[in-house]
């Protein structure tokens, strides 16, 4: 079981690096802009139904872009046709997110923490 846990929390840690060095990419040379909430994608967990939020906006181009993001709330808390900020990847604008801590940080932090208490559990 130590061994499960150890591989998973290493996992964990993994993937929170890589995510935040994709975020810190983003925040060097990233693009600011605004966008609009299109709608939310349901996601079930443990802790019920949370709402992650659907984002349109125009990257510099003039291309309209979609995106899904990355971390949302229960319930509902960005409501439809509601303006967000938006940083994204000007070499690859499929790379964005709402320009918030939460929708930004939530989880690289969360793989973090997951990682670094599966890792202590193992030991």
């Amino acid at each position: 079981m130590k061994t499960y846990f150890a591989l998973m929390g290493t996992a964990f840690i993994v993937f929170a690096v890589v995510l935040t060095f994709r975020r810190f990419a983003v925040l060097m040379s990233g693009v600011s802009t605004t966008g609009t909430i299109l709608g939310h994608e349901t996601r079930t967990t443990e802790e019920g139904v949370g709402y992650v939020p659907v984002v349109e906006f125009k990257d510099s181009e003039g291309t309209l872009r979609r995106f899904v993001s990355s971390s949302g709330n229960f319930p509902k808390r960005l409501m439809i046709g509601a303006s967000v900020k938006v940083l994204y990847s000007q070499s690859s604008p499929g790379m964005a997110y709402i320009d918030s801590f939460w929708h930004f940080w939530i989880a690289p932090i969360s793989l973090a923490v997951l990682g670094i208490t599966s890792v202590a559990i193992s030991w």
